[in-house]
């Protein structure tokens, strides 16, 4: 359920649901700068925290989640990931909301 882009400068952006038995789905990031060490990622940060789960019966047009993310890099600057997730603001059916945010790598600078 994640989506990924990558900067002018070849650093990477993830963004992904996570969630558990004891969590709600919640939005995270995730990334990586050609500097970092091969098949390593930078710690991960909590974009923003889901506030209830999907309650209703199995409903395959219902019980989709995750893939309607999306990961871009914004064209005017190039340096500018925008991403857009699904979470939930209160359990039950049909309560998602989306999200929107915007990153930048420091060490980006337009061109």
């Amino acid at each position: 359920m994640g989506s990924i882009a990558r900067d002018m400068n070849g650093d990477i952006l993830l963004g992904y649901s996570e969630s558990s038995t004891s969590t709600y789905p919640s939005i995270y990031f995730t990334g990586r700068t050609l500097n970092d060490p091969p098949g390593t990622m930078e710690d991960e940060l909590q974009v923003i925290a889901g506030q209830g789960a999907y309650l209703g019966v199995f409903d395959y047009d219902l019980y989709r989640w995750g893939d309607y993310t999306s990961m871009r890099l914004d064209p005017a600057d190039n340096c500018t990931f925008w991403y857009t997730n699904e979470y939930y603001t209160i359990s039950g059916i049909l309560n998602w909301s989306t999200q929107i945010n915007s990153a930048q790598f420091a060490g980006c600078s337009p061109g």
